[in-house]
């Protein structure tokens, strides 16, 4: 496991524990190790992925994020990399060592957008990933229904309770 733990934060605990499940399923013999970055530059991946074949390991699952992804394909390796945060369409590289595992946000968005009213309420963090799931969900809405209305809000990292946006907000009423 690369974790880049600054970067994906809670997000390297869950890909651990859903990796170890996955493997304790399988009910065959494995070893895993982690190994944590401080940043995703193209020097510290290098240094890890050295690191990480000199370990005699050849599979790597590497939740990282685009940025990361793009300067992991900067680096000449023939280790397995598996991203589980990254759609292959959203990818930089084709490598043949390199494997893809996440949502098709796009496609998502656009199945779930086919069914919504005339009103629609995006709410999103202010990740990198939030701001463009968020921004391209406005300008397809927009496209499809040209004279609909959007409202976007932008939710604290940390917040888990929306109810004060929600509750008795009659401007949200008939809208999606």
């Amino acid at each position: 496991l690369l974790l880049p733990h600054k970067k994906i934060g809670k997000y390297a605990t869950s890909t651990t524990n859903a990796t170890l499940a996955y493997l304790i399923s399988k009910n065959y013999p494995f070893e895993v190790k982690s190994y944590k970055i401080e940043n995703e530059t193209q020097e510290e991946f290098a240094k890890t992925l050295a690191k990480i074949q000199s370990d005699k390991f050849y599979y790597v699952i590497a939740p990282v994020t685009q940025n990361g992804e793009k300067e992991i394909a900067k680096i000449n390796t023939d280790i397995v990399i598996y991203f589980p945060t990254i759609n292959k369409k959203d990818a930089s590289s084709n490598e043949d060592n390199f494997y893809y595992g996440g949502i098709d946000y796009k496609a998502q968005s656009e199945k779930l957008l086919a069914h919504a009213q005339n009103k629609l309420y995006i709410f999103n963090d202010s990740s990198l990933v939030g701001e463009q799931i968020s921004s391209y969900q406005e300008r397809y809405f927009k496209n499809i229904n040209p004279n609909a209305s959007v409202t976007k809000y932008a939710i604290p990292e940390k917040t888990t309770n929306l109810q004060h946006q929600l509750k008795d907000n009659l401007r949200m009423n008939a809208s999606s």
